[in-house]
């Protein structure tokens, strides 16, 4: 959901909103409240802590740690004392990007963060932002080959291209161009080897677009796949996995002139046919 859309909501979570909004001012950030609505503490790092204007370095990684974990430990306080929970590890999102529907759909799940170092300064990574498409069965058939013999290639058809666009943002939806805002768009597979009957496939691809956010400025993100696997059995005619990693850049008008430098990103886009198995 939109922060415009929240602001005016007519329902149950619009008036929780609303109503913490009179008690401490909040927009972006860091919010906590008890499930009664009451506010406890905010963190806006660098900008504002419990509705009220503070000025620190929001630029570096530590202001933001320091300044969240504050704004806990002071929910914390003001909440009273709280029973720890026993923590059960697991798969965060057990449907999404692995297996098919009754109706032979399939389920991708992408993952983006912001990677302005590249691999190189984990420290500079983004948080995870986490996106999901699913295919109906006849457009999830276009990323398995129609002849699977090694050297065949095939291509993507734009349409179901198109609906890859969620590895163009590491945020919201309102800096996310949208399948109709891609200006270029194009995906191709090709069977790279056979072995026991396995199809081993590479993919390649790209993808561009615009979006004007609610706020009047464009957003224009890009990015090209740098790795893409995936397998299909040849005797039971069915895809196992499909892997895509990718990179790219983005800007925002009101942000990055021209001359500045991008917001760099990395994305994943994935599925397989049964979930991976937990290590002992």
């Amino acid at each position: 959901m939109l922060d415009h859309e929240i602001w005016n909501a007519k329902d149950a979570a619009g008036e929780f909103f609303r109503s913490l909004n009179k008690e401490m001012f909040i927009n972006q950030g860091v919010h906590i409240a008890s499930p009664d609505g009451k506010a406890l503490a905010s963190s806006m790092p660098g900008r504002m802590a419990d509705g009220k204007e503070i000025k620190s370095d929001e630029s570096k990684a530590a202001t933001w740690t320091n300044e969240v974990q504050a704004a806990l430990e002071r929910g914390l306080k003001r909440f009273g004392h709280v029973t720890a929970r026993r923590v059960k590890t697991g798969d965060c999102l057990p449907s999404d990007g692995i297996g098919e529907s009754a109706d032979g759909s399939a389920p991708l799940v992408s993952y983006t963060r912001v990677m302005q170092h590249g691999l190189a300064r984990p420290d500079c990574f983004g948080s995870v932002t986490l996106d999901s498409v699913i295919l109906p069965a006849k457009e999830w058939r276009a990323l398995a080959p129609a002849k699977p013999f090694p050297e065949t290639e095939w291509t993507v058809p734009e349409a179901i291209s198109r609906k890859f666009n969620m590895v163009l943002s590491t945020s919201c939806n309102d800096s996310l161009p949208r399948p109709e805002e891609l200006s270029a768009v194009k995906f191709t597979g090709k069977v790279e080897s056979v072995v026991d009957g396995i199809a081993y496939l590479r993919y390649d691809g790209q993808l561009a677009g615009a979006h004007k956010s609610v706020h009047g400025y464009v957003w224009t993100s890009e990015a090209k796949v740098v790795a893409g696997v995936g397998a299909y059995d040849v005797r039971a005619r069915e895809m196992l996995s499909v892997t895509m990693v990718f990179e790219g850049t983005r800007r925002n008008s009101k942000y990055h002139a021209p001359s500045d430098t991008p917001e760099r990103f990395g994305a994943v886009l994935e599925w397989r046919r049964a979930p991976a198995q937990a290590k002992p």
